[in-house]
């Protein structure tokens, strides 16, 4: 049978693969780089892959482009057959012991066996340091729902959040590609006069390791993603790349292109389409999304743009009923017994009261029907709070807000919650 390389990005993980195995990735992807790849990939005709998701994943681990297949002659069904089989053979073979022991030892220090899970000598532990295991779109969709930070109330900067934000870090996500790079609005200009502090500038960006976790709670596999304040590429990418389908709509063509132009790079597909989140029937019929996750401007504390369609440009009487009615068409397109995550802060007026946002946006959700069934709080780097919060604290005891309001809604009944999503793994 013929071996051909062909370009990894070509081909297709089987969607439905009942085999876990990101837990191996890491060993396969350090036997290929110690040995080479010394079997193919076994592909159909459309590049679909019967057999080697495990070496699939192993590849794009080692960054590879191209990686040998063979496309044997077999039917759909003898193709869905032989997925299950070649997996399940495997299973039957046992180990020798002794022997296996034997060969082991005489490979040893040549080869560092324990990188493939052999344990030999518990005093040596270089002989069987852990390999850790692979983080990929594939493995987070796999059986039952795994959970790698704790669902807790206060989302902080753990070692399980270190870890994803150093993925996604690796991965590209941490840019404000498409804005200005200073979008202070009229509330943090004042700021910054008052202060006299230069330093105040800068533009938000989504925080990634949020919007994974959002998208694991709270959305089905494979679910269609609706964010009417879609903003930069953050929520857009990383649902692109743990498999969920995404549409955003934002006013800026400038962002929308740049948004574009980083799925592509990433070679990830996901949907940004420039226009008035008013105008969403266009694009999306009513109750087909599986989850709303958006964070909207927060009156105008930064501007995006001088449209006055921007909500980040009107006068607070109008951007709340504006932002109602936004709320309202995406609130339309959920489907029933879905999440509806809003990311939020409170924001000052020009007399430095507290708007309401917050409860406001409670208030507007609750007003549609919608159960208010969680509250999270990121707790965002401190950054120049050290020196930003000394004046406004010493003038008139007023507290820098280092957080934000992650609010979750369900549309439904929240008492079949349990009947209505899948099992998890904490």
């Amino acid at each position: 049978m013929k071996i051909v390389y062909k370009a990894l990005k070509d081909l297709k993980p089987y969607e439905n693969n009942p085999r876990k195995n990101a837990k191996a990735v890491a060993g396969v992807a350090e036997s290929i780089r110690q040995f080479g790849f010394r079997v193919p990939i076994v592909i159909d005709k459309n590049n679909v892959i019967i057999c080697g998701h495990t070496r699939y994943k192993a590849a794009k681990k080692l960054k590879m482009k191209e990686v040998p297949t063979i496309c044997p002659d077999l039917s759909e069904e003898q193709a869905r057959a032989f997925r299950i089989v070649d997996n399940k053979v495997g299973e039957f073979s046992k180990w020798d012991d002794e022997m296996l022991m034997e060969e082991i030892s005489e490979l040893i220090p040549t080869f560092k066996m324990g990188v493939f899970g052999f344990k030999l000598d518990d005093d040596d532990k270089s002989n069987y340091d852990t390999v850790e295991d692979d983080f990929t779109e594939e493995s987070t969709r796999a059986g039952r729902l795994q959970v790698e930070i704790t669902p807790a109330s206060v989302f902080d900067s753990t070692s399980e959040y270190k870890k994803l934000y150093e993925h996604y870090q690796e991965l590209g996500v941490l840019s404000d590609n498409g804005r200005a790079n200073d979008l202070l609005g009229e509330g943090k200009e004042n700021l910054r006069e008052k202060l006299g502090f230069d330093g105040l500038s800068g533009t938000s960006v989504f925080n990634p390791v949020l919007c994974h976790c959002m998208y694991k709670w709270f959305n089905r596999k494979g679910g269609l993603v609706f964010d009417p304040f879609s903003g930069g590429y953050t929520r857009g990418i990383v649902a692109a790349h743990l498999g969920y389908n995404y549409l955003g709509i934002d006013l800026r063509q400038e962002q929308v292109d740049a948004n574009r132009a980083k799925a592509d790079e990433l070679d990830l597909s996901a949907t940004w389409v420039c226009d008035d989140s008013l105008n969403a029937d266009l694009y999306l019929e009513n109750e087909t999304a599986d989850m709303v996750l958006t964070c909207p401007p927060y009156y105008d504390l930064e501007v995006y743009s001088d449209d006055p369609q921007d909500l980040s440009n009107m006068k607070p009487e109008d951007f709340l009923d504006t932002y109602k009615r936004i709320l309202e068409k995406a609130y339309n397109k959920l489907k029933n017994n879905s999440f509806f995550v809003i990311v939020i802060a409170e924001v000052r007026d020009k007399r430095g009261y507290y708007r309401r946002f917050v409860l406001n946006t409670i208030d507007i959700c609750k007003s549609f029907g919608m159960h208010f069934w969680n509250e999270i709080a990121l707790i965002n780097t401190v950054g120049t709070r050290f020196i930003t919060a000394r004046r406004p604290f010493a003038m008139n005891r007023k507290i820098s807000a280092i957080h934000q309001n992650c609010l979750v809604f369900y549309k439904g009944n929240p008492q079949e919650i349990a009947e209505n999503w899948e099992g998890v793994e904490l």
